[in-house]
């Protein structure tokens, strides 16, 4: 539930915590499903990396975190061999939270944020069969 004054119902639309707010977006707030999130600023001397989660749907996400967006043919794979959307994204969470992971990637980190570039370079092998075409498109 965002509480923020323009998404809010009860504060009238000329009210001064709304005109402070000095929003100018849109105030229907947009539903997304779950998905993967990692934070992507880390402390060096933080005993892990890499910290995935999964995150449930209508969560809103802050600045300092990642997220993996997957195209709908990947999710359909994904759930058609794990049961159901949650139980795919927590497998995957696990196989994100793996430590050789989290050492591949402290070994190869340049600073405290974890880039997006680093993500996508990360040696996971998942054992799901993709078609090529399917993960492009």
């Amino acid at each position: 539930y965002i509480r923020h004054p323009p998404f809010r119902k009860d504060i009238p639309s000329r009210a001064n915590e709304r005109q402070l707010a000095m929003w100018s977006g849109k105030s229907d707030v947009q539903s997304y499903g779950p998905r993967l999130a990692c934070q992507a600023i880390v402390n060096a001397h933080q005993e892990r990396r890499l910290r995935w989660a999964v995150i449930p749907k209508g969560c809103i996400l802050g600045n300092s975190v990642n997220h993996i967006e997957m195209n709908q043919p990947i999710l359909n794979r994904l759930t058609e061999a794990k049961g159901d959307l949650q139980q795919a994204l927590e497998w995957m969470c696990k196989q994100l939270n793996q430590r050789d992971l989290d050492d591949w990637a402290k070994a190869w980190s340049a600073n405290n944020n974890v880039n997006n570039y680093e993500l996508e370079m990360l040696p996971l092998q998942l054992g799901i069969e993709t078609n090529v075409e399917e993960a492009v498109n």
